[in-house]
């Protein structure tokens, strides 16, 4: 198989005319992946002590630390310092399952995103981009 990410789809001919004695060889072509799908966003867990004293509780939350001008993110709303609370309508458990579930979609896609700003949550529509 090719290197990347991508698959290979191999043809083999099932009909050969009988005037033909040439062995026609597999025809492979390379289709590549889809585009992932893409946040912008730099995010990192939020520690059981901060969401304490900030009246979370044990829910999980991503503290944004990071929302590049420009990125889906940022287009969406979202600065530094608020907290993701729930994607795709489901909370978010931790930094690996969000980013799998934004790169799970397709670019252009719109995807529900909640957070937290000053206590108050904000729904909120960020179309997935494409990674630069």
């Amino acid at each position: 198989m090719p290197s990347g990410l991508q698959s290979t789809l191999t043809l083999t001919p099932s009909f050969i005319p009988t005037q033909c004695e040439a062995e026609l060889p597999p025809i492979e072509i390379a289709i590549p992946a889809p585009p992932k799908g893409y946040s912008g966003v730099y995010v990192s867990p939020l520690n059981a002590g901060l969401r304490r004293q900030l009246g979370i509780g044990n829910q999980p939350v991503l503290d944004v630390l990071f929302a590049p001008e420009g990125s889906p993110a940022s287009r969406a709303g979202l600065q530094a310092e608020d907290l993701i609370v729930e994607f795709l309508g489901k909370p978010v458990t931790d930094r690996d399952a969000f980013n799998d579930a934004v790169e799970s979609l397709a670019p252009g896609t719109p995807a529900s995103l909640v957070y937290l700003r000053d206590g108050k949550r904000m729904p909120v529509t960020m179309t997935v981009g494409e990674r630069p």
